[in-house]
């Protein structure tokens, strides 16, 4: 019997639990989740910061430059306003030959993407910040290339044997 009255008690808290947490109680923030728009390729870098610095407040890091295939590359914002609950979403496209093409989304201040094994490829990271209604605030650029992981190189000696003609002191 009170093995019934335990499985019975376990199992109404789990549902209690699961009905009483929302996707929206997870977001760091309040951070609402929106269905806006994401650009099909990414924006030009916008030089008129009204929410991340400078002159906005938000403070942010964002990945760029070379990597490796399978390096982490992400966002994060720092500073957020306690109570800010407009619509952040940190976007990778990869630089195809018919333009570009959006493989990874993550709509948090704080976003990571692994790279795919793949070499010589472009992608551009955004991260567009919209409000209620949709409208885009202000957003981020920057680009990061995978170069190929191969070396390839020969040598050529103009001698058989080298041999030190005169010690040297180092």
């Amino acid at each position: 019997m009170k093995t019934i009255i335990y499985t019975v008690f376990l199992s109404l808290m789990v549902a209690f639990a699961y009905l009483t947490i929302s996707p929206d109680d997870t977001q760091e923030y309040g951070q609402k989740m929106l269905p806006c728009e994401i650009p099909s390729e990414p924006l030009s870098p916008s030089y008129n910061h009204s929410f991340f610095c400078c002159p906005g407040k938000v403070g942010y890091w964002i990945s760029a430059s070379y990597k490796p295939p399978g390096e982490i590359i992400g966002f994060r914002a720092q500073n957020v306003p306690l109570g800010y609950n407009e619509t952040v979403v940190f976007v990778v496209y990869k630089k195809t030959k018919d333009g570009w093409k959006v493989i990874y989304t993550e709509n948090d201040w704080h976003a990571e993407f692994i790279l795919p094994p793949e070499q010589n490829v472009t992608y551009a990271l955004s991260v567009y910040v919209f409000d209620k209604d949709c409208n885009l605030i202000d957003s981020l650029y920057s680009t990061v290339f995978v170069p190929i992981q191969d070396f390839n190189a020969e040598m050529y000696l103009d001698k058989e044997v080298y041999k030190l003609e005169k010690p040297q002191s180092w």
